[in-house]
């Protein structure tokens, strides 16, 4: 029946006893940095499987890792126990390791269908920070994050999944003498295996190598997915890998700038084509248009039917061709319009003399 503010003097703790917790705002509950707070709002202090759905954090201001969320128990082995994020909401938090969220020690990451926008960390991860555990992200969007290094995203260890999310306008910038400062404008992994599904990552900014994705010695896989437009200071390149001994893997990509020093490079139908193909990519639209640069890659990737069936934006694969088109986006053919028709109408046009009626076919 209206707005009710509840004041907090300290942040929430959970621990072991709060193991297979819910905490399920609806949609409908807030949490706000306002009148100066500088705590951490939720402090996973044991390994424990907790889910935050339907949340939102904005405004929380605070020196010490994960301004929203973090885990911040004993550092170990990766274990089993999961901190799931569902349907939540992160705005201009600022924290050190990871803006908004931070997983200190190894608990698993869990990310679906969430947004995370204009949150900064003074290290790593304007967004994310992950230490030893597995990150899952899917369905969720990262825009205007900002970190030292790993402008969206930072993961030191453990495997990191990235699907059907989007990555646009992250920046590293670089403001102390960490070796990766200024690294992965967008996404920053170290090691172990990282995996792209699906994904757009366009317009992030490193000032220095990566301006979308820097990999140190992580074996990647990237498929269906479109990295473009993206800045580096050091390297002007969309994804960079450092480690010879990393294995890269491409399919079905739309890449424009790649720079792996591996060997291990493994690719197919991956695309280096220009930004023609694209919509409109000044006002952030990647989905594909027809001209002479995008022949190939509409219905270029041989793929007929399976996963994913439908593109980024829930469009039917092979909607309209013979096969899927490479990239995270599909073509499609617009329907032409028809105007309405009836006999009264069809009459009172057959009166019209030529000059009487122009119609700008271009419109249809």
């Amino acid at each position: 029946d209206g707005i009710t503010t509840i004041s907090l003097d300290s942040g929430l703790e959970l621990n072991a006893a709060h193991d297979g917790l819910t905490i399920d705002g609806g949609s409908h509950v807030v949490f706000d940095g306002q009148n100066g707070q500088t705590f951490r709002v939720f402090t996973i202090s044991e390994a424990a499987n907790v889910t935050f759905k339907g949340l939102t954090f904005r405004n929380i201001e605070t020196s010490v890792n994960g301004a929203a969320i973090a885990a911040a128990g004993t550092t170990g082995t990766i274990t089993d126990e999961t901190v799931t994020i569902d349907s939540c909401t992160f705005e201009t938090n600022a924290g050190s390791l990871g803006g908004a969220v931070a997983m200190l020690n190894a608990l698993n990451l869990k990310i679906t269908n969430s947004s995370f926008s204009g949150n900064t960390a003074t290290q790593a991860g304007g967004a994310v920070y992950s230490g030893n555990g597995n990150v899952t992200i899917s369905g969720s969007t990262f825009t205007s994050d900002t970190a030292d290094r790993g402008g969206a995203v930072y993961n030191v260890a453990g495997n990191v999944e990235i699907s059907n999310s989007i990555f646009t306008g992250n920046v590293a910038n670089a403001t102390s003498t960490n070796a990766n400062a200024g690294n992965g404008g967008a996404i920053l992994v170290n090691s172990s295996d990282l995996t792209i599904f699906q994904s757009l990552i366009a317009n992030n900014t490193a000032s220095g190598q990566g301006g979308g994705v820097y990999v140190g010695s992580a074996n990647t896989d990237i498929s269906w997915s479109t990295i473009v437009n993206n800045t580096a200071g050091l390297t002007q390149n969309d994804l960079y890998v450092e480690s010879e001994s990393a294995k890269l893997s491409a399919a079905n990509s739309i890449i424009f700038m790649i720079s792996p020093n591996t060997v291990n490079v493994s690719q197919t139908n991956l695309i280096n084509v220009l930004l023609d193909i694209f919509t409109d990519p000044a006002r952030g639209d990647y989905s594909l248009k027809l001209s002479p640069d995008s022949v190939a890659v509409i219905d270029k990737s041989g793929v007929l039917s399976g996963e994913p069936t439908t593109d980024l934006a829930g469009n039917t694969r092979a909607g309209n061709g013979t096969s899927y088109d490479c990239g995270a986006y599909e073509f499609l053919v617009g329907t032409p319009a028809s105007l309405p028709y009836s006999d009264t109408a069809d009459a009172a046009f057959a009166s019209l003399g030529e000059d009487d009626l122009a119609a700008d076919l271009d419109q249809f």
